[in-house]
């Protein structure tokens, strides 16, 4: 069992092999405006570098830092900054799904397995929540899984906010994701910035000090693949490994 970080922004050097890092599919998907966008060129880095890449689309959470409207799945306002995205249509959805796919021959074509995110208030979690889509439209998810299979997923499993995915649901989309991505590993996460507290573990001792978040992953144990668990915490990384031993979890992924 491994320790690894989850990188968002620029690649540094403080980075080792196994780690993951997050790059948008397409420009208007990026994180912030210094976000890496996937090309062959990166690529060709995570691939030098032995980093696993993790395929992103910020969707509604490009509200952060775009002037033009980010794009979202339903017409329900960004949780932080309060604007309204532009409402993606089946036209737009194949876009998205072409660049995705796209990204993914990327990897392939240098000899990385990606994995999808679905997790983070970004444009495919926001699809899954309940919070962020009335009714939910996971089919559009599952959808994009399939075309870019095979790769592994990142899940939100539970939104930890009211009114959000609860375990229940979050554990039968991580089973259909499996199964639609071919994933040979499942990335489980938790958290949405609707209740940003649970969201941004690793505030010191008044949040978390004893790895929470790796229980949100262990729900999903027993669906016929590892489970490696992705969050924040001031816990140390013995106590982490620690614990993720005792929940039967694959490992664990320290968002930086």
């Amino acid at each position: 069992m491994q320790l690894h970080h989850l990188h968002s922004g620029p690649r540094s050097d403080d980075v080792s092999a196994g780690d993951c890092w997050r790059v948008a599919v397409s420009p208007e998907g990026r994180r912030d405006a210094c976000a890496p966008l996937f090309d062959d060129e990166l690529a060709a880095l995570c691939a030098a570098a032995g980093l696993v890449p993790v395929l992103d689309h910020a969707g509604p959470a490009a509200a952060s830092w775009s002037i033009d409207r980010p794009l979202g799945p339903a017409l329900v306002k960004e949780s932080v900054s309060g604007r309204l995205p532009l409402v993606l249509d089946d036209e737009g959805w194949e876009r998205l799904q072409r660049a995705f796919v796209t990204a993914a021959q990327r990897c392939r074509a240098h000899g990385l397995r990606p994995i999808i995110a679905v997790d983070d208030d970004g444009l495919l979690h926001a699809a899954v929540s309940p919070l962020m889509t009335h009714p939910p439209a996971p089919n559009r998810v599952r959808s994009i899984a399939r075309a870019c299979a095979p790769c592994d997923v990142l899940v939100v499993v539970e939104d930890l906010a009211p009114g959000g995915l609860d375990p229940t649901a979050g554990i039968a989309l991580c089973r259909q994701l499996i199964a639609d991505a071919a994933a040979t590993t499942l990335y489980a996460t938790a958290g949405t910035v609707r209740l940003a507290p649970l969201k941004n573990r690793g505030k010191g001792e008044s949040v978390d000090v004893d790895g929470v978040f790796l229980d949100s992953a262990a729900w999903c144990t027993g669906l016929g693949v590892p489970v490696v668990a992705v969050g924040a915490s001031a816990a140390s990384p013995k106590r982490l490994l620690q614990r993720a031993r005792s929940l039967q979890l694959a490992g664990v992924v320290v968002v930086v």
